[in-house]
């Protein structure tokens, strides 16, 4: 899953939108924005989309609201929206988008998203505000908005993505974000095999849960960052393997069945797996 932002410059009672040309979102009118990198905070990244996008530099910005997106069957992400009635330059077309300004009572909707006309409104009131929104074939499935204060709408650091971006972005501040994904590989077992040690000769772990703890962490930041450097999201492999898993150990063979009744399932399937996968 991945973290994206949106910027709107406001005036008065204008908004600035801007005319999609290429890619996700072409042809809509929205503010200027787009993917969080693993280098950047969420701020920087909308200052960057900003001038990449509209050819002005924000200043001051406003966090706003927090949308959880599902956009089926396979985009997820969670959208940061900024406002700012500060920048420097004048808004101008590029590559990737055509600026324009609308009175907020003349706002294009039915040329946007499904979803803006939810919440920009709460937006251009100046209230805070989170949600999710579900969409299917450029329609809503489902939605929910609520308001919020501002530590609510902040970067969710418990996600998997928020933690992927405070580790890399805690290697960035060192210089260490150019490690290998061998280095990397090595080092993820090399940890595992710490918090191995604590359970050697014995069933109950050698030292505290603090110490054993701080070794699983050890194993997760590498796994992160494993991940970053393969560039995958850690999210949607996690949960495309857990779907092969529920295929290939069906919950109605295992859930209530005694142990030895399990364990043979449980063989059988790895057998069956190999020998597809040996072509046998």
């Amino acid at each position: 899953m991945k973290d994206t932002t949106l910027l709107f410059l406001l005036k008065e009672d204008q908004i600035l939108l801007a005319m999609k040309k290429r890619g996700f979102g072409a042809g809509k009118w929205n503010g200027a924005g787009g993917k969080v990198e693993p280098d950047e905070t969420v701020e920087a990244a909308a200052i960057r989309e900003c001038q990449e996008e509209i050819g002005v530099t924000p200043q001051n910005l406003k966090l706003m609201g927090n949308l959880h997106f599902f956009d089926l069957p396979d985009v997820e992400h969670y959208c940061y929206i900024y406002t700012t009635t500060e920048w420097e330059g004048e808004p101008h077309e590029t590559d990737e988008m055509r600026p324009r300004w609308f009175h907020t009572a003349d706002i294009p909707y039915d040329a946007m998203w499904p979803d803006d006309r939810l919440w920009l409104p709460e937006l251009l009131q100046g209230n805070m505000f989170k949600g999710r929104v579900v969409i299917a074939n450029d329609s809503i499935r489902e939605w929910r908005l609520e308001s919020a204060s501002a530590q609510d709408v902040g970067m969710h650091e418990d996600t998997i993505s928020g933690l992927s971006h405070l580790v890399w972005q805690h290697l960035a501040e060192r210089d260490w974000d150019n490690l290998s994904a061998r280095s990397l590989a090595i080092s993820l077992s090399l940890e595992a095999n710490e918090l191995l040690e604590h359970y050697q000769w014995q069933e109950e772990p050698i030292g505290s849960r603090e110490e054993v703890a701080e070794e699983l962490a050890d194993i997760l930041i590498y796994a992160l960052e494993y991940a970053h450097v393969l560039n995958v999201d850690p999210a949607h492999i996690i949960r495309d393997k857990l779907a092969k898993m529920a295929v290939k150990y069906p919950a109605e063979q295992f859930k209530g069945r005694d142990a030895a009744y399990r364990r043979a399932q449980w063989l059988k399937a790895k057998t069956e797996h190999r020998q597809h996968k040996t072509g046998l």
